[in-house]
């Protein structure tokens, strides 16, 4: 697993262009949603993460009236934030989750290494594998795999 915050480099493969069709493309695991990624992943974070710690998800993406970006905005949510948030042993750590063919999005090449320079490490994962990777070697053990 590679993390790269310049949306170059990514877990599972070289970047491909999007004007080449799907069929011709490098294969690249991972998952073509990254919702239901998202969804597997909260399956495997309740299952597998040690019982002291917590972990939740970071719902900024989606599509949203005005009015409610503008009122969550104000409430302090921060553009580029990963995914996933997990605490484990009094430190915080970051999981963003790609679809197979996705890339870093601009806000979060700048919010990831704001976050690593605070102290909190982050990974980019495609696949339930790269997630128990990041994990392990952060030293966090997993229940299950």
């Amino acid at each position: 697993m590679t993390s790269g915050t310049d949306g170059k480099t990514s877990v599972g493969g070289a970047k491909t262009s999007p004007s080449i069709p799907v069929s011709t493309r490098h294969k690249r695991a991972g998952y073509d949603q990254e919702d239901s990624f998202q969804i597997e992943a909260a399956s495997f974070f309740d299952l597998c993460l040690p019982v002291d710690s917590v972990w939740c998800h970071v719902p900024n993406g989606g599509k949203r009236a005005m009015t409610t970006a503008r009122r969550l905005k104000a409430m302090g949510t921060k553009a580029g934030m990963p995914d996933n948030l997990i605490i484990y042993r009094g430190r915080a750590y970051w999981i963003e989750l790609k679809a197979r063919y996705g890339n870093l999005a601009e806000s979060q090449t700048i919010a990831i290494p704001l976050i690593e320079s605070a102290g909190s490490p982050v990974a980019i994962a495609r696949t339930l594998e790269d997630i128990a990777a990041a994990l392990s070697g952060w030293g966090i053990p997993l229940r299950a795999s």
